[in-house]
């Protein structure tokens, strides 16, 4: 359990295959540093293990990925101490019509306002509400 002062965060799967992907480039390999450390809590919605495993299956179909590196990120990315909540699906929905946003975008940015947290993402369309 984080400490009390432990800053949290909301992180969906564009964040999270920007450092797992080796051709990715990742500005904040200081946050997971943070995360390593346990000065920073990881928090997102249930969906992302799906939105994580199926990028890396598509990255293996389009050979940018060998299976043996995929395998070992997949074990990376689940020994990321990530804590995956659930979200209202009908105030995400009804975020994503406001919003125009996906529903399962709409979700990271419902559970990071309603944890009243930051969200880090790398979609653009999602980042100018993620403030």
């Amino acid at each position: 359990m984080p400490a009390e002062n432990t800053k949290s965060i909301v992180v969906d799967a564009s964040f999270i295959l920007a450092f797992l992907l080796p051709d990715e480039a990742f500005f904040a390999e200081a946050v997971f540093d943070q995360l390593e450390k346990g000065e920073i809590q990881f928090f997102s919605t249930q969906l992302l293990p799906f939105e994580v495993l199926n990028s890396i299956k598509v990255a293996i179909k389009r050979k940018r990925l060998a299976i043996n590196l995929a395998n070992r990120l997949v074990r990376k990315f689940f020994e990321l101490k990530i804590e995956l909540l659930p979200v209202n699906y009908q105030e995400s929905f009804s975020l994503a019509i406001k919003e125009n946003l996906t529903v399962y975008d709409a979700g990271y940015l419902w559970l990071a306002k309603s944890k009243k947290v930051k969200l880090q993402t790398l979609d653009q369309q999602l980042k100018k509400f993620a403030a």
